[in-house]
């Protein structure tokens, strides 16, 4: 199958329900709709956000086809043997996954193999995740587990996919440097005068390394036995959804204080509606030229809402004289859906619209540093729950997240 084809056809589709959605608007004159008539809108709505997953699922597929395409080609280019190299790799992530299936299945302390436990710390090397202790015992995830894991944060927020992530080998403080010259424009001379110096103001902002961890996930013996139950998957699921929430959430309103500061709690508001309980075409307009064009037109770029405020956004010209629509779905393989044009990130940890409310944002979310230190690891506890015949599991890593650029994202604040 070509995932590209296939997601190109749902885009179709999509565009074509979008095209009925907007006749409907069309065909109100600028009235409330009837209840049927929302009915419709909104069960097409609903069509088109499922397919949307659909397309993000097949054009991702395409995306890592590509990327081991170009890797395979550069090994060939290069004169390596690429089917021992792809063999032997294949061998080795395999041998890892196997063993770390067989540890996480074993329901006692004695019955994990020493052979398994010693391939998987070998592995793992000497790194620890808690500075200044030794290691809490854990292992580095395998590869398949470790894309589960990213996937159900990513999902469950928002932040991991629109802001600049850096993956660092250790947790020690790391320094980051920051500037805003959009001030400054250079000069006209004559021959022969000396340059003017416009200092470069330096400044920085410490990434520390906050460690989050899923809580205990218990399974009981009888299911941890079952070979037939998918034990790796269930814990890269559920723990990749804990984590990602409880990341997001700091990630955005977050105070800093013994934990990262969420990029509303350090930028500022570029625009405040004129209600409380409803934003217009106008507002959201405001809110994007609030943003210097050095933030506001570049490739990182984007809107920030909850899904509810999607809705609303996307029913501004509902019953309005104006039936140009803000928002507009992606018809080409690979274009996102816009708002005015440019591209947005759901992030349900965004403040619904309502009194004094902050429900949208824009900016150049690359300014939004993300730190993750090292891969996430697994830590089993089989002692601890014997007596409930389970054994617990958790994952954990750190993390922390600061915006370096406060003039790079605005958010739009509402009426009290």
């Amino acid at each position: 199958m070509n995932n590209n084809l296939k997601a190109k056809e749902l885009r179709e589709k999509r565009a074509a329900i979008w095209d009925e959605m907007q006749a409907i608007n069309e065909a109100n004159e600028g009235r409330s709709l009837s209840k049927d008539d929302q009915l419709k809108w909104d069960g097409m709505s609903a069509e088109m956000n499922a397919l949307k997953s659909d397309i993000d699922r097949f054009e991702r597929t395409a995306e890592l086809e590509r990327e081991a395409a170009e890797k395979r080609q550069i090994n060939i280019d290069a004169g390596l043997d690429v089917d021992r190299i792809e063999e032997n790799d294949h061998r080795s992530k395999e041998e890892y996954k196997k063993r770390f299936s067989n540890v996480l299945r074993a329901i006692r302390s004695g019955n994990v193999d020493p052979a398994d436990e010693k391939f998987l710390k070998e592995y793992r090397g000497t790194s620890t995740q808690i500075a200044g202790t030794t290691t809490l015992g854990g292992f580095l995830v395998p590869e398949d587990f470790s894309f589960e894991l990213e996937k159900y944060k990513a999902a469950f927020g928002g932040m991991l996919q629109a802001c600049r992530v850096i993956r660092t080998g250790n947790g020690s403080d790391l320094p980051w440097p920051t500037v805003n010259d959009t001030s400054n424009v250079g000069a006209l001379i004559t021959e022969g005068t000396q340059g003017i110096v416009s200092d470069v103001t330096f400044a920085s902002k410490t990434l520390e390394s906050f460690t989050y961890y899923s809580k205990v996930i218990k399974a009981s013996w009888e299911l941890i036995q079952d070979s037939a139950f998918p034990l790796d998957q269930l814990i890269a699921e559920i723990a990749g959804e804990r984590i990602g929430r409880i990341i997001n959430q700091h990630f955005t309103t977050g105070d800093g204080s013994s934990k990262p500061a969420g990029f509303i709690t350090d930028a500022s508001s570029g625009k405040t509606a004129a209600a409380n309980s409803a934003i217009t075409y106008e507002e959201i307009l405001d809110l994007k030229h609030s943003v210097d064009p050095a933030y506001r037109m570049g490739p990182n770029a984007y809107f920030m809402f909850n899904d509810s405020t999607l809705a609303a956004i996307k029913k501004l010209s509902v019953g309005s004289s104006d039936a140009r629509p803000l928002w507009q779905p992606g018809v080409s393989v690979g274009a996102p859906d816009t708002i005015d044009g440019t591209p947005y990130v759901i992030n349900q940890d965004m403040a619904s619209i309502g009194s004094a409310t902050i429900p949208v944002a824009f900016g150049d979310f690359s300014k939004y540093v993300i730190r993750q230190v090292l891969g996430d690891e697994m830590v089993v506890l089989r002692e601890r729950y014997a007596d409930e015949r389970s054994n617990g599991y958790f994952v954990y890593n750190r993390y922390d997240g600061k915006l370096i650029n406060t003039d790079a994202i605005k958010y739009l604040t509402m009426a009290v």
